[in-house]
C-alpha cells in the first residue's frame, strides 16, 4: 500500500479529521514521537504563513534523561493542522501529549521531598502532580483524542530499568482497551532491531493482544511514520464482513444441512472478528467438511470491510442439481446434457401452455397454430356474378383440448348384507390407518388402485381410433362450416 494510500484511508475512517493522542508511562519519549511525528508529517505539508510558523513554535520540548520534562496536556499544534498530501488529499491533524502514568525512578514529581502540587483547568485548587498527571492522561484517551499511540520503553532511550515501566504500561493500555480507541504501542528503543528487542516485541505482543512496532523515536522518519499508520489503520473496527457463496449456495433452504454447516462457520469467523488486524484465514484442517476453499478477498481498509469468498465441493453442486432435477447428475456433460433437453421440452410446452391453462379453468383449450405451421394456397381469379375477384385459402392445424371426466366404479358381490358391511369397515379401517391407505386395500387379490387403473382404462379405450376420426371431422366442420350451433347424437 503506497503512503497516500494510508492517509486517504485514515481520513475515511476519521472524517478527515486526526487526533492523534500520544500517551503512556512518564519518560518513554512521547514528546520525542509528537516532535519528529510533527517535523516530518505535518509542518512539511502545511501551506506557508503564519500557522505554519505557530506550529513550528508549539513543538514540545525532548531530551533525555530521568527528568519529567511535560507537565501538562498539550494541543500540537493548538489549532488542528490542515495538510495537502502528494494525491491531494486534505485532512486536519493534531497530536496531543500528555504527562502519562508516573513511574518509579523518574525525577520531578516531589519537590523537597514531599510530591509537587500543582494548578490544573479542572479544579479550582491546586492538586497532587502524581492525581494531575494520572487524570490529564485520562481525559486524553476518553475525551480528545479518536487514536492512540500508547510509548513505551525497554529503558534504553532514559537509563531507567525496563521494569518501573511495566505498571503504568498496563494500565495505559487497559484504558484505550476499555474505551475502544484504535491505537498501537510504539516501543521506544535505541536499538530496535536487536533480539532482545525483538523479544520484548513478541512478549508484549502476546501479554497485551496489541500491535507493538519497535523504533528510535529520536530518528523517526517519514516511512516509519507511515507503516505505524497503516498499522493503526488495522486496529480501527471492522463495519461490515461479507461472505460471497456460489449463486446456487442461494437457492437452498435454510433447513439444508449444508446451508446450516456454512452459515454456523460464517458465525463463528465473525465472532472473532472485532478489529481489521483480525481478518485471517482459518486453517484449512478447521474448515466444515462442505467448504473446498475459503480466501480472503478483500480488505478495504477505508470502509472498514472484509471479504471472504467460500467455495463449496463440487459434489454438492451436482447433488443439488441431481435433486432439482429428480434424476441423477454427476458430471458437467451429465448437466448440460440435461439443460439441452430441458430448453427442447420447455420450447414445446411453451406452445400448449396457453391451452393447458385454459383447460384446468374451464375444460376446454385451443393450441394456436404457428406462423410456419400455415398453409397459403395460389391466387385465384373468382367471378361473382358481373364482378370478379381473388380468392386464396389458408390451411392449418389446431389442437383442440378437451377435458372429459372418466367414471368408473368398484361394485364386487361378496354374498350376504352382513359380509358386505363387513368390506365396508375393512376398506375404512385401512383409509384411516395410513394416507395412501385405501388405495392400497386388497379386494380379491387386485389393490383398489390397480381396479379404479383398469377401469380407467377401459372407459378411456372405448374411444377407438374410428371414434377419434369421427370426432375430428366434427369437430373440423363445426370450425368451418357452422355457425355455432350443434346437434350430437351418439348411438
Amino acid at each position: 500500500m503506497k503512503e497516500f494510500h494510508i492517509y486517504k484511508d485514515i481520513r475515511q475512517r476519521t472524517n478527515g479529521e486526526i487526533y492523534l493522542g500520544v500517551v503512556g508511562p512518564v519518560r518513554t519519549g512521547k514528546s520525542t514521537f509528537i516532535r519528529r511525528f510533527m517535523e516530518e508529517m505535518v509542518i512539511p505539508h502545511m501551506e506557508d504563513g503564519p500557522a505554519k510558523t505557530r506550529s513550528k513554535d508549539e513543538l514540545p520540548q525532548a531530551a533525555s534523561g530521568k527528568n519529567i520534562m511535560t507537565t501538562e496536556p498539550k494541543f500540537i499544534p493548538t489549532e488542528a493542522a490542515k495538510i495537502f498530501l502528494e494525491d491531494k488529499t486534505e485532512m486536519k491533524i493534531r497530536l496531543i501529549d500528555c504527562v502519562g502514568f508516573l513511574i518509579p525512578g523518574a525525577f520531578g514529581a516531589t519537590e523537597e521531598e514531599k510530591e509537587r502540587l500543582v494548578h490544573t483547568p479542572w479544579f479550582d485548587y491546586d492538586i497532587p502532580f502524581s492525581q494531575a498527571a494520572e487524570l490529564g492522561t485520562r481525559k486524553v484517551i476518553e475525551e480528545h483524542s479518536t487514536v492512540g499511540i500508547v510509548v513505551t520503553t525497554d529503558g534504553s532511550v532514559t537509563g531507567i530499568e525496563r521494569a518501573a515501566y511495566e505498571e503504568a504500561e498496563k494500565k495505559t493500555i487497559e484504558e484505550l482497551k476499555k474505551h475502544q480507541k484504535p491505537f498501537v504501542v510504539v516501543l521506544n528503543t535505541k536499538t530496535p532491531y536487536t533480539i532482545a528487542v525483538k523479544q520484548l516485541t513478541k512478549k508484549l505482543q502476546e501479554m497485551y493482544k496489541v500491535t507493538v512496532v519497535p523504533m528510535d523515536c529520536a530518528s523517526m522518519d517519514l516511512e516509519d511514520i507511515s507503516q505505524l499508520m497503516k498499522k493503526i489503520l488495522f486496529e480501527f473496527p471492522v463495519c461490515q464482513v461479507d461472505f460471497e457463496t456460489p449463486g446456487w449456495f442461494d437457492v437452498l433452504e435454510l433447513s439444508s444441512p449444508v446451508k446450516k454447516a456454512v452459515i454456523e462457520f460464517a458465525q463463528k469467523v465473525m465472532n472473532q472478528i472485532s478489529c481489521m488486524r483480525d481478518a485471517k484465514v482459518p486453517e484449512k484442517e478447521n474448515l466444515p467438511q462442505q467448504i473446498s476453499r475459503f480466501v480472503l478477498e478483500e480488505t478495504n481498509l477505508a470502509q472498514g470491510k472484509i471479504v471472504y469468498e467460500i467455495s463449496l465441493k463440487e459434489e454438492l453442486y451436482f447433488s443439488l442439481a441431481s435433486e432439482c432435477a429428480g434424476f441423477l447428475l454427476t458430471s458437467q456433460k451429465q448437466l448440460f446434457d440435461a439443460l439441452a433437453e430441458y430448453a427442447r421440452l420447455r420450447s414445446q410446452y411453451q406452445k400448449v401452455q396457453s391451452a393447458m391453462e385454459s383447460v384446468a379453468q374451464k375444460g376446454y383449450g385451443v393450441v394456436t397454430p404457428e406462423r410456419k405451421q400455415i398453409n397459403i394456397s395460389e391466387p385465384i381469379v373468382v367471378r361473382h356474378g358481373s364482378r370478379y375477384g381473388v380468392r386464396m385459402k389458408a390451411t392449418a392445424p389446431s389442437i383442440h383440448m378437451i377435458q372429459s371426466m372418466v367414471e368408473t366404479e368398484i361394485a364386487p358381490i361378496v354374498g350376504s348384507e352382513q359380509q358386505a358391511k363387513d368390506l365396508v369397515d375393512y376398506i375404512e379401517s385401512a383409509a384411516q390407518k395410513e394416507q395412501d391407505g385405501i388405495w392400497n386395500t386388497n379386494i380379491f387379490g387386485k389393490s383398489i388402485e390397480q381396479i379404479v387403473e383398469d377401469g380407467m382404462n377401459a372407459k378411456i379405450n372405448q374411444m377407438t381410433d374410428s371414434c377419434q376420426q369421427k370426432l375430428q371431422d366434427a369437430l373440423k366442420k363445426i370450425i368451418n362450416d357452422s355457425n355455432g350451433g350443434i346437434v350430437c347424437i351418439i348411438i
